[in-house]
């Protein structure tokens, strides 16, 4: 347990950073969407993209991560930080590290302080381990305490703040002992704000734009390409002022991009974009679907995984690739739920094939089919939806007090087919402009079933009818039809490169990046890694577009 005025003060610290920064400032930002971007009016214009709200707090994951590299850098490998203190938000329409989600409660605070106590309890077993000295010896707990804070607070220290470290460890030392007082610097060095928040530290440039300092830059990038703090590497290009140019940042990008934790990072952006759920949150009715297991549930996300970094960092593929792809890596449980032969028996082997023209792309995998379905069933209308929001970046707002219920069918009423009864949303005017946008896309994906197995016919024997068209005219005969167009459509690239323009910042877009997002959506349909590497070597990087508290 921590001194009780450590708890106090840092509590402090953390309700006045959520204060400054919060989940507010982002609030009033609104982006545009793909019909609003001109790409052929924007074709000649620089890529001049700058932040107006780069205060935001570290989501669960980037916390989790950072503890445990935080760890690393002090030479305690393999840290368990324990349960996370941040609850998950749940993504929504926003990626998990979203600003305005990510808001600091008094619940909250008081969880990072619980985290902090176990995560100094831990990192405390070796003291002179961690220290490289006996706390004893003169300057041995200054020198680490010095350390320490310029990893914590990610940036170069003061002398003042060092010597406000060791005060609280005097204060701690002198009531306990050593071990307590070191442990009070590593709790007030994970509460601290600076850790907590990547922070907004700029300053106005000859040129009279903000430009942000060289350590705030190595966070931005950090945790745009990582999710979590940056290595030595990168804080030495900081501390060196090597992080000034787009052709410097271009340097460390690539870099960045070459370590694994880059392709974690693509992986993750790719299933809250798509809204993958983890495999313990399905829940499928084992008797509707009795085949369906945890394991088959993990083996389908690695599937998904692993496809992410074939197309990105193994073939340095565009949109159109992850949309339209064919391989698959599969193991002999997933290759029968693909109905493929697997090159080899067995579940611990694993293998590339090329899947049946009915698997198309990342839109057509079993981990990505399963979560937009319900827990019996197929959903037309949750697949729709999703495909609507996640893809082509249009928001429906549902009109007040609508009942969602189908109609029961009368006596002496005509057998319906499935879409004949779902035809019934676009019966009622209000409901009707939203439902003919949604409909002929969910039922696109009837084919596949509430787990994404496929087939052409319901368990009842009805025919399955994926036939639609899009709202601009455009027809297709079902889902590899409808791919097809979305794989070529410049909406689809523009919102692409909106969902990657706001993971890089954890905000919404704003309608003044247009233009950066059409620049961006032109490269990434030859290729996403050239696409993320011009989106983190940009001004967004480097510049913020507004005075800073």
């Amino acid at each position: 347990m921590a001194h009780p005025r450590v708890r106090a003060g840092v509590l402090l610290l953390l309700a006045t950073a959520a204060a400054c920064g919060g989940g507010t400032i982002s609030d009033r930002l609104v982006g545009p969407t793909p019909a609003e971007i001109d790409i052929n009016a924007c074709a000649s214009l620089p890529l001049a993209l700058t932040d107006p709200a780069p205060l935001r707090r570290l989501s669960q994951n980037e916390l989790t991560t950072t503890l445990r590299d935080l760890g690393a850098a002090l030479g305690v490998d393999d840290l368990d930080p324990g349960p996370s203190a941040f609850p998950d938000p749940g993504s929504g329409d926003f990626f998990s590290n979203n600003t305005r989600q990510n808001t600091v409660s008094q619940l909250t605070a008081n969880q990072l302080m619980d985290a902090a106590e176990r995560i100094s309890e831990r990192l405390t077993n070796d003291l002179p381990g961690l220290l490289g000295c006996s706390p004893s010896t003169t300057g041995c707990v200054e020198s680490f305490a010095r350390r320490y804070a310029s990893l914590t607070l990610q940036r170069h220290v003061t002398n003042e703040e060092v010597a406000s470290f060791m005060r609280t460890y005097d204060a701690v030392r002198a009531v306990d002992n050593a071990r307590a007082g070191v442990r009070a610097i590593i709790e007030l060095g994970i509460q601290s704000p600076d850790f907590v928040y990547i922070t907004a530290d700029a300053r106005e440039d000859d040129n009279g734009r903000l430009r942000f300092t060289g350590h705030a830059v190595a966070r931005r990038l950090s945790y745009f390409l990582w999710g979590s703090m940056p290595d030595a590497t990168l804080r030495a290009a900081a501390d060196a002022d090597a992080l000034q140019t787009t052709e410097q940042l271009r340097v460390q990008v690539e870099r960045m991009l070459d370590d694994p934790r880059a392709r974690v990072t693509l992986q993750r952006f790719h299933h809250e974009w798509l809204a993958v759920k983890e495999p313990q949150d399905l829940q499928k009715s084992t008797e509707v679907f009795p085949t369906f297991t945890t394991e088959l549930a993990r083996d389908l996300e690695t599937e998904l995984s692993a496809f992410v970094d074939r197309v990105v960092w193994d073939d340095g593929g565009g949109i159109a690739q992850l949309l339209t792809d064919r391989g698959a890596l599969v193991n002999a449980r997933v290759a029968d739920f693909y109905g493929v032969d697997a090159p080899t028996a067995g579940n611990d082997a694993w293998h590339y094939v090329t899947l049946g023209e009915e698997r198309r792309g990342i839109l057509t995998r079993g981990a990505y089919l399963a979560s937009n379905a319900s827990a019996t069933g197929t959903s037309p209308v949750k697949r729709g939806v999703a495909i609507l929001a996640k893809v082509l970046c249009t928001s429906l707002t549902p009109p007040d007090d609508v009942d969602i219920t189908l109609p029961s069918p009368e006596p002496g009423d005509e057998p319906r087919t499935k879409k004949e009864i779902f035809a019934a949303h676009a019966s009622e005017a209000r409901c009707a402009s939203c439902h003919t946008q949604i409909d002929p896309l969910g039922f696109a994906f009837e084919v596949y079933d509430g787990i994404g197995s496929y087939a052409t016919r319901y368990a009842s024997g009805e025919a399955i009818e994926s036939a639609g068209q899009l709202s601009d005219g455009r027809a297709f005969a079902d889902a590899s039809e409808l791919i097809d167009h979305l794989a070529t459509d410049t909406d689809v690239a523009q919102c692409y490169a909106k969902r990657w323009l706001e993971w890089s910042v954890g905000r919404s877009a704003t309608a003044e990046e247009r233009c950066g997002i059409a620049r961006i959506a032109a490269t990434a349909t030859s290729s996403i890694r050239a696409a993320i590497v011009e989106l983190a070597s940009s001004d967004l990087m480097l510049y913020a577009t507004e005075a800073l508290p």
